[in-house]
């Protein structure tokens, strides 16, 4: 249903297009209210022309919906008589279906005529400044739930060159509320010990005032030192000629401890309203734990944790004499164990020796992702005190030895 009406829109545009010359009204319309305008069957999204006394208007038969602190854009097109040559428009603002009042003027294109409702100044702009193009579209930034009713057009200019002015009857009805667009987080692959960015995009906004942008962490994150060095970054990106992007980056290095925390960002607009997303981390990382300094005939035991699921795990030892792959199978030592878990390894060597001592490099395979961590164990070996005793000399020597 959606797509014939976005399909016979473009054919009435196109029609404007060769009668009126407003393309560029009903393609920005089309842009940025036809997601939200709800359609009957068989209705198109501006209608048919409401005319009266040859003054012709365009706008939504519709119901447009908006969501707080956004944009929202009223299409909206007009024609005159011949002999009424247009000069200023004048939008209203009204509470209900009824014909608006001066005082209820959010919109004048004389700039020396400042609107009644102050709540508007600012927010009100056309998406065309020349009148002659009969472009009365209008785009109204931070939206608020009060911004909520019914909107009207009135044209001011000359005929014959008296002063003169039309307001038309035709009004719009505009519904500021329902559910808040969350952020849009990107998240890349997370590795430990790499420096790495994540980008939190707030809904496409054609705002004036730019939303706030802040960043949460829960779980160990909070307790993390390295999260208090993280740079944070503001920046826009123009979309279209109305429409902008606000981007908030957080460049930071993961540990193994932000594993599975979560982090938060949280979009404030100007009307004070907040939408946030939440996601969970995913730090790749391999980590060895257990105690490498040990004594001769002691166990060493060592357990190879990674987040990599599934992931093939090895162990690699570099001596001093000999560099060896510790195999999970076959050709183990007799003191030598290697017991296996869905994410981690535990390595055993039983009654150490000083042959033991080296860099042990634990790594985690997955798919063409490879990571690894490391640990230099230590083997002191026990004195064995010798007493040589030289009777003739009267002499005793102690000699300690490995």
């Amino acid at each position: 249903m959606g797509y014939k009406l976005m399909t016979y829109f473009i054919k009435v545009s196109l029609k404007e297009v060769m009668d009126k010359k407003i393309f560029l009204l009903l393609w920005t319309s089309l842009i940025f209210s036809g997601r939200s305008i709800s359609s009957s069957a068989g209705a198109s999204v501006l209608g048919e022309p409401f005319c009266s006394n040859e003054f012709c208007i365009t706008v939504s038969n519709d119901e447009i919906t908006a969501e707080p602190g956004l944009c929202v854009v009223i299409p909206c097109s007009f024609t005159t008589p011949s002999y009424f040559k247009p000069q200023h428009l004048i939008w209203f603002k009204c509470e209900s279906n009824k014909i608006c009042f001066h005082s209820e003027k959010i919109f004048h294109t004389n700039k020396n005529t400042p609107p009644y409702k102050s709540e508007f100044m600012g927010r009100v702009s056309l998406l065309d400044p020349d009148v002659n193009h009969q472009n009365c579209s209008i785009r109204i930034s931070d939206l608020r739930e009060s911004d909520s009713g019914f909107y009207q057009l009135r044209v001011n200019g000359y005929s014959d060159r008296a002063s003169d002015g039309f307001t038309f009857n035709k009004r719009t009805s505009v519904n500021v509320g329902g559910f808040r667009q969350k952020p849009t987080m990107t998240l890349p692959d997370l590795t430990e010990g790499h420096q790495t960015t994540l980008t939190c995009s707030a809904p496409a906004l054609c705002s004036t005032s730019p939303p706030g942008i802040s960043w949460m962490w829960s779980g160990a994150a909070e307790k993390d030192p390295l999260i208090n060095r993280s740079i944070t970054a503001f920046k826009n990106e123009t979309l279209t000629a109305v429409t902008q992007r606000h981007n908030s980056t957080l460049t930071f290095i993961p540990t193994a401890e932000l594993h599975n925390s979560n982090i938060t960002c949280r979009i404030r607009f100007s009307d004070n309203t907040t939408t946030e997303e939440t996601v969970n981390l995913h730090v790749n990382y391999v980590k060895i734990t257990g105690n490498a300094d040990l004594n001769e005939n002691m166990t060493l035991n060592l357990t190879c944790m990674t987040s990599l699921s599934p992931a093939e795990i090895q162990w690699m030892k570099f001596g001093s004499k000999t560099n060896q792959l510790i195999r999970t199978s076959v050709a183990l030592h007799n003191n030598t164990a290697i017991y296996l878990q869905e994410d981690r390894s535990t390595l055993l060597i039983f009654n150490v020796t000083a042959e033991d001592a080296g860099l042990y490099i634990c790594t985690s395979k997955h798919l063409n992702n490879t990571i690894k961590d490391e640990v230099n164990v230590t083997v002191m070996c026990e004195s064995i005190t010798y007493y040589c005793v030289d009777f003739l000399k009267n002499i005793l020597t102690l000699i300690a030895c490995c």
